[in-house]
Parts: structure tokens; sequence; C-alpha cells
């Protein structure tokens, strides 16, 4: 791997990158990923990214449409391995305050594409009837209004129950199954889902559950009880320490971008989001 090119690409578009080498392990461990992008500060380098690239892995990484102004680009992973052979493909640039790394489906060539690709079909389809092409991906638009991979659409025509608004004083989280800094909403109305329990990305009914605490009392503990697959709604001010705070006026629906989650199996790995 060429380390010159990693950093000038990186470089191009105002961001600092380390490279650190991983070794593999003895076949009987779980092996750590062929590649993982992180973000990480201290006091030498600020807000950087760290690039970790396994040894023994025999991939490539690929920058395209690098765009120094908007401080974005693509950056694809290509796995060489004859019995995997597939690209990764990840969105990486500046968004209002910090450096970010997101997961994109499909291969994207170009940022315009893989913005495109993130933004959740609800968003996509008002975008194209009610806005400019031009604010298409603006955080703030006639349309939308984005916080981090949150799009809040309004809702104009939803009827509430007071009585199941939900606005406890600190706000009440909403994150991505699997974790990540919780965004805070002043208040939440849920319609539908179904009650399970949940550990990172892994969600189970309450049989299942029952099985787990039966057999491993220990491991049971690392779940939570959660609702899935609802429609959440939320009104009022929305807060997270790496966005500015954002208030809705009036009920808007809650909708996450596309953002792939890589899972612990693949031979890339994102470890920070956001």
């Amino acid at each position: 791997m060429n380390t010159k090119t990693i950093e000038d690409s990186f470089s191009k578009m105002g961001a600092t990158v380390v490279i650190e080498e991983v070794e593999p392990v003895a076949a009987r461990f779980r092996q750590p990923a062929k590649f993982d992008i992180n973000i990480r500060t201290n006091k030498e380098l600020g807000e950087h990214f760290i690039l970790r690239l396994r040894k023994d892995a025999d991939i490539d990484l690929i920058f395209q449409d690098i765009q120094a102004k908007a401080r974005h680009m693509i950056l694809k992973v290509k796995d060489k391995e004859p019995r995997i052979d597939e690209i990764t493909s990840f969105l990486v640039g500046h968004d209002e305050r910090h450096w970010f790394s997101a997961g994109v489906p499909g291969s994207p060539t170009t940022v315009e594409q893989a913005k495109n690709s993130l933004m959740p079909q609800q968003a996509e389809r008002a975008v194209s009837k009610r806005e400019k092409k031009k604010n298409k991906h603006k955080r703030h638009n006639k349309v939308y209004k984005r916080q981090g991979e949150w799009f809040f659409i309004p809702a104009k025509k939803l009827k509430v129950d007071n009585k199941m608004v939900l606005k406890p004083k600190g706000g009440e989280p909403i994150v991505r199954q699997g974790g990540g800094k919780p965004h805070m909403v002043q208040e939440m109305y849920r319609v539908g889902g179904k009650s399970a329990w949940i550990r990172g990305d892994q969600t189970v009914s309450d049989a299942e559950f029952e099985r787990i605490k039966k057999d491993n009392p220990i491991r049971a503990k690392m779940y939570r009880r959660g609702l899935v697959d609802a429609k959440v709604y939320v009104r009022g001010w929305v807060r997270h320490p790496d966005h500015a705070t954002i208030n809705l006026k009036g009920w808007h629906e809650v909708v996450p971008n596309t953002e792939t989650t890589m899972s612990a199996g693949r031979s890339v790995r994102m470890s920070f989001i956001d």
C-alpha cells in the first residue's frame, strides 16, 4: 500500500491521516479487520483519521472525486481475496463541525452520487417535487432538516394522542441500533413498533431472551428492553454534542440515512460514524 498516496488524498481535502499496520493473529483467534477507519482527537494532531491495515490483507484503497473546497471524497476498499472479491464504499469528509466516515450502499464514483445514495426515500421523493437541485443536500431546506445521520421530515397530517407524548426533562434519545452518541429530542411520539431485547446490532424476541437468560445470565444483562420498527416523530429542540442544535416547529418524522453498517465479520469496518 502506497502510504504517500493515502496521505496526499486526505491532505487534498484538508484532513490528517495516521496509518497503522496491524499484525494478523493465530488462526484459532478472531482476526482483526483487514481495514478499519476511525476518527480520533489528540493535542498533537487535533481531530484526524486513523486507518488500520492488516499486514497480510490483499486490499487496494481507491480514492475518487476528492473535493478540496467541500472537504469530501469517495474512498473505496477493494478486497482482492478470490473468495471475497468485493468493494466497500465510503463517503469521507467534514460535516458541520467534525470529520466523518459513512459506509455508502452501492458503488458511487462521485460525492454527489454518494450523498444521493445516503438520502432516505422519503426525503428523496419530497425533494424531487418541492426543492431546487442546488439545495438538495443542504442540512436545512424546504423539505427537511438534517442533523448528522438523521433526517426530520414535516408530518403535517399526523394526529397525536397527547397522553402518549414522551417529554422527559433532559430529552428523549434517538440512536441507531448498534450504539453511538444519542441525539436528544425535546418531545417524542411513537406509532406502532414491537417490543424486543437489544444488544448492539442484535435484536431478540422475549422467548429468545428467556433462553439466553436461562443459559447465560451474565450475557443476558448485556441486553436492554427496547422498541423496534416503530415510526418516530419529534418536536422541539434536537441536540447532539457534535452538531448545532436544531428546533422543529410542529411534528416531524425521524428517518435515518441509508448508511451501511459494517459487521464484525466483514473485511472492512468503521469504528466511528457521525
